[in-house]
């Protein structure tokens, strides 16, 4: 995991303009290739270990973006449920 602002996560998503860069969070795939919002859940699903609840979550893809849209409306809202401080760098 890395913050937006770090350098090494500004050259995996560099395809992506800046706007759309802070508007979500993106998941990069091997080879480069970006998913984000819901269908970055998805794929991360299947990235640790869970590919029949990935297919299952790919099912539902459109309630999964509807909940996603809605999580990031509330984003200032619910941030309170969040613990404040900087999130542990897990990138090699």
């Amino acid at each position: 995991m890395l913050p937006l602002q770090d350098p090494a996560a500004e050259a995996l998503l560099e395809a992506l303009p800046e706007s759309e860069r802070y508007a979500s969070w993106h998941l990069v795939g091997p080879g480069g290739r970006i998913a984000s919002r819901g269908a970055a859940g998805i794929k991360l699903l299947e990235a640790v270990g869970h590919p029949r609840l990935s297919r299952a979550a790919a099912h539902v893809a459109p309630p999964i973006e509807r909940l996603y849209g809605f999580v990031a409306r509330y984003r200032e809202k619910l941030g309170h449920l969040v613990p404040d401080g900087v999130a542990p760098r897990r990138y090699p």
